[in-house]
């Protein structure tokens, strides 16, 4: 079996690439050497090299879509035909389409992922920060290139989410005519959306993404567990180059051969041309915000739209902050006490949440004046849950600090999983609680 050293050698004299300005830049994303253990797929499952290559997708995609289509009332939807009449058009457009979808979903199993193992803290903290504001921006880029082709399911789509902004008291006016140009959707609105899906968007997420590397870098790669006694465990180093990169090029020649072939069957959605004056039954947002969209058929809009998404931002924001001890940083679930508890956890959320939906749509809502029924009963009600859970796993469970938010942020993950597929899959018209056809006797 030949050395690494010689390994290298080996293969330098087979990739001439090795000695270029390309290679040189794969190898500084990298140190020199790795513990193997970093190197296993099973460790990252290549959520974050895979959330970059699909980026890269779209940004090609993008850049050749922009030869055909036109950012006008007139001409958005009839150069998006003429785009899917061209050749290899229609394969351009549902790559471009199916990367969008995966990157939100792929980034958000990255988020997962470096929760999980408690990546998030320490020299990691400002990177988690910057990792949620690359999530946030690519959910605002799937948002404003949702209504480029200008059809019915992207109109009255964006036309909803615009209608939300009115709720936000003191700035969603603001934010509704800064967005949107006012409070219809219109040519402004398009042209607005152009600029940011086109320039503003990717520019800011292609910065971020450099920085959001060069913390990794600079944290000298993915997190690994520590033994109990706080010292890092002696382990055995590989070169990155080639037992990581070789593998990372795997990966993403893989992804990107599974998108190019999903492309071939999987067509972009384009429905009839966008009619101001004729809304579609049921109007849905975009499926990633269908989440919240699920919560205001349950709660006033206040709540649905202001107080539920802040108070989630701000619990992810203040991650960080959660005490982890040395040997539970890099660990899947924090120990075996946070693994159970992460299980009872997803268990309540998947058997509760359905309930709680199915019981808000078949009973009747109780008379109580507006703030009692609207604000104080769901706000107390959970306030007085999640401290009751607290209390018990830190009393009872014995649990710690770290191992209580990990239960906590599986059950509220679970949760937005829930309410997503359910306005995906259960609400028909008039946004009643269905069953889909696919699940009919």
């Amino acid at each position: 079996m030949p050395s690494a050293v010689n390994r290298i050698k080996l293969l330098k004299s087979f990739y001439p690439l090795s000695n270029g300005l390309a290679m040189k830049f794969i190898l500084h994303l990298h140190p020199p050497q790795l513990p193997v253990e970093a190197c296993h797929f099973r460790r990252t499952f290549g959520l974050g090299g895979s959330a970059l290559v699909l980026f890269v997708l779209l940004l090609m995609t993008g850049m050749l879509e922009l030869f055909v289509y036109d950012p006008t009332v007139a001409e958005a939807y009839p150069s998006v035909q003429q785009l899917q009449q061209m050749s290899l058009g229609r394969w351009v457009r549902n790559i471009h389409y199916l990367s969008a979808q995966l990157i939100v979903i792929v980034s958000f199993l990255h988020l997962l992922r470096v929760f999980l193992t408690g990546g998030y803290s320490g020299v990691r903290r400002g990177n988690w920060w910057l990792g949620l504001v690359v999530l946030f921006a690519l959910l605002c880029s799937a948002f404003t290139g949702y209504l480029l082709p200008w059809d019915q399911l992207s109109f009255w789509a964006v036309t909803i989410c615009s209608k939300m902004f009115e709720y936000v008291p003191l700035i969603g006016a603001g934010l509704q005519q800064l967005l949107f140009s006012g409070s219809e959707i219109g040519p402004a609105t398009l042209h607005n959306f152009y600029i940011l899906h086109t320039i503003f968007l990717p520019g800011t997420i292609t910065a971020l993404l450099v920085f959001h590397f060069w913390f990794v870098r600079k944290a000298r790669g993915v997190i690994l567990p520590q033994s109990h006694a706080g010292q890092p465990e002696v382990r055995s180093k590989v070169p990155s180059y080639p037992d990581l990169v070789f593998r990372e090029a795997a990966v993403a020649l893989n992804l990107c051969a599974l998108v190019l072939i999903l492309a071939v069957f999987i067509d972009a959605p384009l429905g009839l041309p966008a009619n101001p004056g004729m809304s579609p039954n049921p109007v849905k947002a975009p499926w990633y915000y269908l989440g919240v969209q699920e919560l205001l058929i349950h709660f006033q809009p206040l709540v649905a739209i202001v107080i539920a998404p802040c108070c989630a931002a701000l619990f992810l924001f203040l991650l960080p902050m959660t005490r982890l001890k040395d040997h539970e940083a890099g660990r899947w679930f924090v120990s075996r006490r946070g693994l159970s508890g992460a299980v009872i956890a997803f268990a309540i959320a998947l058997l509760s949440v359905p309930a709680l939906i199915i019981l808000n749509s078949v009973v009747p809502a109780p008379f109580f004046p507006a703030w009692i029924g609207h604000y104080l009963l769901p706000l107390g009600g959970t306030a007085i849950l999640i401290g009751g859970a607290v209390l018990f796993m830190r009393r009872m469970a014995k649990m710690t600090q770290a191992e209580i938010v990990l239960a906590l942020f599986v059950f509220f993950a679970t949760t937005v999983v829930i309410l997503t597929i359910t306005g995906i899959f259960f609400r028909g018209a008039e946004m009643a609680l269905v069953l889909p056809s696919w699940m009919a006797l």
